[in-house]
């Protein structure tokens, strides 16, 4: 959706207005990983999710991306995709409590710093 808005391209999409996604902008994740990595004594569990505890629905995303990008067009159909499920929160408590993480880029924040990065790529 991003690509497409900083193109000038619409983006349509034949499912999507059911489904959810969870984010995390990338300088977040990688601060979660090294957090974790620079543990000074093996974490006490072995998997841990790092993301963001918020689900965002597609069209959510999309219409956010059209308030940044008014030119914008993102469209969605009822359903959802065969590759993806009805999705729940994660459950980020052992991120925050072994990690000391918790994000703080919000979903409006990650996709403005994401189509200025994009606008800045294509420039370059």
């Amino acid at each position: 959706m991003v690509e497409n808005a900083v193109a000038g391209r619409p983006t349509r999409f034949n499912w999507g207005a059911d489904q959810s996604r969870v984010h995390l902008y990338i300088d977040e994740t990688v601060e979660a990983i090294l957090r974790g990595a620079r543990m000074p004594e093996r974490a006490p569990q072995v998997v841990y999710n790092i993301t963001h505890p918020d689900l965002v629905s597609l069209p959510r995303i999309g219409e956010i991306i059209m308030e940044q990008m008014p030119d914008t067009e993102i469209t969605f159909e009822p359903g959802g995709s065969e590759l993806m499920y009805k999705r729940e929160p994660f459950n980020v408590t052992a991120t925050t409590r072994d990690f000391g993480f918790t994000p703080k880029i919000g979903i409006e924040d990650g996709i403005a710093r994401y189509l200025a990065w994009e606008q800045a790529r294509l420039a370059a």
